[in-house]
């Protein structure tokens, strides 16, 4: 989640040399069709940066919402890294954040406040474009019940809760 459209399929045939190239056609939706080509290769979208907002910025419109998630578990999720030392480990800041690793998102506590914690746009996207497409909205974000989406963060060792579920019968 985060790229922003429009998007672009792009292809090369070593991952340590030569230039991408586009294929087939920019789009902005979910999925894009890659056209086989028949040569083995190395495959990667491209797309704007990601418009992260914050949750401060959903709140006026999903107050109820917002203030579940403000006292759950994930509105204080950047406080339990500072309670063990962790605030500055990028490997536990990703997931604890909002956009770490994008230029608009969460860079430090002091420079992006507004990013800390596991927020709406962790599992919806950015934002931006749904806030500013109009009054009422036009573009919406990214509803997803998938559990892929949970277990990029809830897996491995401290948070094995997708593995343990897609291993169980109940996957």
């Amino acid at each position: 989640i985060g790229l922003q459209g429009p998007f672009q399929v792009q292809r090369k045939s070593s991952i340590s040399g030569g230039d991408w190239t586009d294929v087939g056609v920019a789009g902005d939706g979910t999925s894009a069709t890659v056209p086989k080509s028949g040569v083995a290769g190395f495959h990667r979208i491209k797309g704007g940066a990601p418009n992260y907002l914050g949750a401060g910025e959903c709140v006026q419109c999903h107050s109820d919402t917002y203030n579940q998630w403000y006292s759950s578990r994930h509105g204080n999720a950047y406080d339990t890294l500072k309670k063990i030392g962790q605030q500055n480990n990028p490997a536990c800041v990703v997931c604890h954040t909002v956009g770490a690793g994008a230029s608009t998102g969460f860079i430090s506590e002091a420079a992006t406040p507004h990013f800390a914690n596991v927020q709406c746009e962790n599992c919806h996207g950015p934002a931006g474009n749904h806030v500013g497409s109009g009054d009422p909205p036009e573009i919406f974000p990214i509803v997803t019940k998938s559990p892929m989406l949970c277990g990029g963060c809830h897996n491995g060792f401290h948070h094995p809760t997708y593995d343990e579920w897609s291993s169980s019968p109940h996957a």
